[in-house]
């Protein structure tokens, strides 16, 4: 269940008082499931300064960053005399059970920034911020691989009793990490008719799910305004079979919003292709 009260610092609603032009804040999602989809009410750019990671090497400006559970980031904002204005998460941009858990449809203000009627301005935000080392001369004393897979790494999950490695400090390690989430989809082609219709099938073998087999038929009818897009899907899935209520349901929902997505990339190569809304 994804909750709709949001809470800043243990406060619903709060607001800050601002006193200077530029503002650095340093935000955390401390939500256990939801993704927040933050900006400004009134679309503002920000400047992202730091991650977990660390500063940045330069400032990166946007309009919009993503925020995960536990994840942080450090932004600088720059506010006019007298204005008020809210931070935002934005609706989600998927369907399905991705798009639960970055909110759907909600929109939802975490707190409001008031200022002043007069702000200090005796900051400049720095073109450059931190450097990260040059280690590409040392010598490597360790290589790791790491793969991640549903809420594993290298097969095991995680214990708060267990260490399963440690690093000397001074030493320099190279890590690779592969993300092994995904499905392996095989699809062949069955139908195809220009600009008329597509059909195909196959399996998608996953960690989490396997389809034995999953059926697509798109078909495309021209119209004043565009192309409409017409589907049929089925996926014989014995998981899926097995599950029952709830968990059925949210299977069933992360399978939507990968067609979602699907659709979602086709338009947006339609337009780029023809040069116009499709």
């Amino acid at each position: 269940m994804i909750g709709d009260e949001i809470l800043v610092k243990g406060t619903i609603g709060p607001y800050f008082d601002v006193t200077t032009r530029l503002v650095r804040l340093r935000l955390l999602n401390g939500s256990n499931a939801r993704l927040y989809h933050f900006g400004f009410a009134d679309d503002r750019s920000f400047s992202l300064v730091a991650t977990e990671g660390g500063l940045l090497a330069e400032p990166w400006e946007t309009d919009r960053l993503y925020l995960s559970p536990g994840e942080r980031a450090e932004i600088v904002v720059a506010f006019e005399p007298g204005e008020r204005v809210e931070p935002r998460s934005s609706p989600s941009e998927y369907g399905g059970l991705l798009g639960r858990l970055d909110g759907l449809a909600d929109r939802l203000d975490i707190c409001q920034f008031r200022a002043a009627g007069t702000l200090a301005d005796d900051a400049e935000l720095p073109a450059e911020l931190g450097v990260a080392p040059d280690l590409a001369g040392d010598a490597v004393a360790k290589e790791r691989s790491f793969t991640l897979a549903s809420d594993q790494i290298n097969g095991r999950s995680m214990a708060m009793d267990r260490i399963d490695f440690g690093v000397r400090e001074g030493t320099v390690e190279a890590w690779e990490v592969t993300n092994d989430n995904g499905l392996t989809i095989t699809s062949t082609v069955k139908q195809m008719k220009d600009r008329t219709c597509v059909f195909w099938e196959g399996p998608a073998i996953g960690k989490s799910i396997t389809i034995d087999k999953g059926t697509h038929l798109w078909t495309f009818t021209e119209t004043d305004e565009g192309t409409l897009v017409h589907t049929e899907e089925s996926w014989d899935a014995e998981l899926l079979d097995s599950l029952k209520g709830p968990d059925h349901d949210a299977v069933a929902n992360m399978l939507g919003g990968g067609l979602d997505i699907w659709l979602k990339a086709l338009k947006t190569e339609a337009e780029t292709s023809h040069g116009r809304s499709s």
